[in-house]
C-alpha cells in the first residue's frame, strides 16, 4: 500500500543477520555503480561481505523497464566465520504442548524490536522457544511520542507440560526486565 523505501531492506537485512548470528555492520564506504548515494556496505570488522540499497533508477528504467523504486543487498555467504551454520540439524518430535502468551506495551517510539527483542534473549529462559512480533501501532489513544507493540511468546519445555503459574513466572521475569530497561506501560488485548 505504500511505496518501499531504505528503511524495508534494511529491516530484511536485520532479520537475516539475527538469523545467522553474525555480527555484520553498517558502514558508509563504497558502492557498486548500479546503486544509489542510499547505499550501505556490509562488514564484518574491517572486512566487506556485502551490500543493501536502493539500484540507480537510469539501471531500472533503461535496462528493465522498471518506474519504480527497487531495492536490492547481497551478503557473501564465503565471508561469514561460522559456515556450520548451514549444516543441517535435526532434533526429535516435540513431546510436551506449547504455550502462548502475548503481551502489549507502549514504549517510547525510539525503541526497536530489536532492542526488546535482545532485551528477552539475554534473560536466558530455557523454556521460551520462541519471540515473535506481530502488531506495531502508532496512532489513536497512543501518545504522540510513544507506539504499542504487541508479542507471542512461545514456552515449551522438553520435560514435561509447563503449568500456567510457571508461564506467568516467566511472563513477568520478561516485563519487568522491559520496565526496568525501557520504561513501558502494559496495555490490555
Amino acid at each position: 500500500k505504500r511505496p518501499y523505501d531504505f528503511f524495508d531492506i534494511k529491516g530484511v537485512y536485520e532479520i537475516i543477520r539475527e538469523l545467522l548470528a553474525v555480527e555484520i555492520n553498517i558502514t558508509t564506504d563504497a558502492r557498486p555503480s548500479y546503486m544509489e548515494e542510499e547505499t550501505v556496505s556490509l562488514c564484518i570488522g574491517k572486512e566487506p561481505v556485502g551490500f543493501l540499497g536502493r539500484v540507480e533508477r537510469t539501471v531500472l528504467e533503461e535496462v528493465y523497464d522498471i518506474k519504480r523504486d527497487v531495492f536490492y543487498a547481497e551478503i557473501s555467504l564465503d565471508g561469514l566465520p561460522d559456515k556450520d551454520i548451514f549444516e543441517q540439524k535435526f532434533v526429535s518430535l516435540v513431546r510436551y504442548p506449547s504455550v502462548t502468551n502475548d503481551i502489549s506495551f507502549v514504549v517510547d517510539k525510539k525503541v526497536s524490536h530489536a532492542d526488546i527483542y535482545k532485551n528477552i534473549i539475554k534473560l536466558n529462559i530455557k523454556e521460551l522457544e520462541n519471540v515473535e512480533i506481530y502488531d506495531i501501532f502508532e496512532g489513536k489513544n497512543i501518545p504522540k511520542e510513544k507506539k504499542s507493540m504487541t508479542y507471542a511468546l512461545l514456552f515449551r519445555s522438553d520435560e514435561r507440560t509447563l503449568k500456567g503459574e510457571e508461564v506467568r513466572e516467566r511472563v513477568d521475569r520478561i516485563l519487568d526486565s522491559l520496565k526496568k530497561s525501557f520504561h513501558i506501560q502494559l496495555r490490555t488485548l
